[in-house]
């Protein structure tokens, strides 16, 4: 879900989504070929900070498209 913008809804979504799963994120997750995230936990805690605030601010769109992506890929290995 790549976007300039997001709304307020989709922020609450998927922050609450990474609230409710946060005991049982990995250590780390390679999310494509060139994005390896050593330490997911506290990078999903900082994008969801940054979500919140800076939702608006089409500057940030990527951090927050990448808890999307972050979300999608944790959901496609439990399925």
């Amino acid at each position: 879900m790549s976007q300039k913008t997001y709304t307020n809804a989709q922020i609450t979504e998927i922050t609450q989504w990474f609230e409710a799963h946060k005991t049982s994120l990995p250590s780390s997750l390679r999310l494509n070929a060139g994005f390896y995230i050593p330490d997911l936990p506290t990078t999903v805690q900082h994008y969801c900070a940054l979500a919140q605030q800076l939702h608006s601010n089409p500057t940030y769109s990527a951090q927050i498209s990448h808890l999307f992506s972050i979300r999608e890929a944790l959901t496609e290995a439990d399925a």
